[in-house]
């Protein structure tokens, strides 16, 4: 009888699945604690309808949402400082890729933003130096308004984001060439002018991470991360 039971649950585990992070409908709302004085900036990203996708381990469903570093640079294209990464507490929590490589994640996931960040004098986190929520937060699972500041980069400035989602493969970037990575980072961006209050400004894709550092301005090969977001609005308050 016991044996029988026992058989009756590995069937139903073996062809049944566990949903491990459930993918949320709900809009987050990210407040971070800078230290700065700054101007109050609002940045919302409304999720596209390749926000996730599913990867499935044995009966396991663990949805796989993008990674994303968003910075601000002054006129000339000098780094002034990161305004928000995802998931940089030193708590890496089940993302099993980013605890077995730890500072290294995030060089992989964001080189166009490791390029600057290092040239700039800064460093990655990791577990020993783990970023504060002046920075980071968990991986929203849906869209997300985050609200935090400027940075004295006076104007006019540049915001960028970039944003990565792992195991995103297709014909042009197979895991046989990338690994874990996929499709590579893409990176958005605006120009903010002048001191413009409630005007919004639209970030829009211009190039591709590039993993020996810096930007690529092609997007070939791409096509479901395009549809990562809908939308990113960079918003002074």
């Amino acid at each position: 009888m016991m044996a029988d039971r026992s058989r009756a649950l590995f069937l139903i585990l073996l062809f049944s699945s566990c949903t491990i992070n459930r993918l949320n409908n709900e809009k987050t709302v990210i407040h971070l604690h800078p230290a700065d004085q700054d101007l109050p900036l609002c940045i919302s990203v409304t999720r596209g309808a390749e926000w996730s996708h599913k990867f499935t381990p044995g009966p396991f469903v663990i949805h796989i949402y993008p990674q994303i570093v968003f910075w601000c640079e002054d006129s000339l294209g000098h780094f002034v400082k990161t305004l928000y990464i995802t998931g940089a507490d030193g708590k890496y929590g089940k993302n099993t890729t980013k605890a077995r490589l730890d500072d290294d994640f995030f060089r992989i996931c964001f080189p166009g933003w490791t390029s600057r960040l290092i040239s700039a004098g800064g460093h990655l986190p990791s577990r020993e130096n783990p970023y504060t929520d002046a920075l980071t937060s968990a991986t929203p699972q849906s869209s997300f308004d985050l609200f935090t500041t400027l940075g004295p980069a006076g104007f006019p400035c540049k915001i960028y984001a970039e944003i990565n989602k792992s195991m995103d493969y297709n014909q042009a970037f197979t895991e046989e060439k990338t690994g874990w990575v996929g499709q590579p980072s893409l990176i958005y961006y605006t120009e903010i002018p002048e001191y413009l209050p409630d005007k919004p400004f639209i970030l829009l894709p211009i190039g591709q991470g590039d993993v020996q550092g810096g930007l690529q301005g092609n997007l070939d090969g791409f096509d479901t991360a395009l549809e990562m977001v809908r939308d990113i609005q960079a918003v002074i308050q």
